[in-house]
């Protein structure tokens, strides 16, 4: 009798290990999942399992076993009134955007003039665009001084050397009233025969009392120091302290291939 009831057990298990596939419904976010699940790599929500049975493997396209959501984070969604998406709606990473609202948003053209917008070169103001806090970026852009910067570097900065230590990017005010750089080592302001044709400059309309550090230093020839003044001066900024700049220590101007460039001792 014993030996009758385990070949019946036998082939119990046996018939119990013979299942298939089947796709569940993708699963949210954050739901306690079964261990026989398995996940596509790129399924980073855990959102669209496939069921396996227990006496299977996981298949190729879905070689994960176990996976886990990761840490709730902000994305954002935007009404399709947004046209300068300035005002989106924050969700959960893994939540899909609520009705009504869409992913992605591309702001109307006049939106980045009226943000941009500036009346003297004074008005702008030199910043990173990677968010304005981080100093391997050197993607340098130029916005109406004081806005935005500093503001949204909540999160670490990547740790780096930067490639270059000064840019030759200067903010200033366009014919259009809009925020934007010009090149410093343009040969109209920088063109050269020897060092001593060059000088250090501040990028603010007056060297007396101007911003000297790395980011705000210029070299500049002297034949050029009118026409650079000129580009970032406006008729607002009045006239300029008459006082010898205080000299940057480990910086010097000096004549590179007929252009003043900055250069460190």
């Amino acid at each position: 009798m014993s030996r009758v009831l385990a070949g019946a057990f036998i082939v119990v298990i046996v018939l119990g290990c013979a299942g298939s596939h089947e796709r569940e419904e993708p699963v949210p976010c954050g739901v306690d999942l079964p261990e026989r699940f398995c996940y596509a790599a790129r399924d980073l929500c855990c959102s669209s399992p496939l069921f396996v049975h227990p006496c299977e493997s996981c298949p190729a396209e879905y070689p994960v076993e176990y996976c886990a959501p990761p840490p709730p984070a902000a994305r954002e969604c935007f009404r399709p009134d947004d046209a300068c998406c300035d005002d989106p709606i924050l969700v959960d990473s893994c939540d899909v955007c609520p009705e009504g609202t869409r992913d992605l948003c591309e702001p109307d053209a006049a939106c980045g003039a009226a943000v941009l917008s500036c009346v003297d070169p004074s008005d702008c103001e030199l910043v990173d665009r990677d968010w304005f806090c981080c100093p391997c970026g050197l993607d340098y852009i130029a916005r109406p001084r004081g806005e935005m910067t500093g503001e949204l570097c909540d999160e670490e900065c990547e740790l780096c050397i930067p490639e270059e230590r000064f840019t030759v990017r200067v903010p200033t005010c366009s014919t259009d009233e809009v925020c934007d750089t010009f090149d410093a080592d343009d040969p109209i302001y920088a063109a050269c025969e020897s060092d001593e044709d060059c000088f250090v400059r501040s990028k603010d309309c007056c060297d007396c009392g101007g911003r000297r550090d790395d980011l705000y230093l210029a070299a500049i020839a002297y034949d050029g120091a009118a026409a650079f003044a000129a580009r970032v001066c406006g008729a607002s900024d009045g006239a300029c302290d008459d006082c010898l700049p205080p000299p940057v220590p480990d910086v010097f101007a000096r004549c590179a291939s007929g252009i003043c460039r900055l250069a460190e001792r």
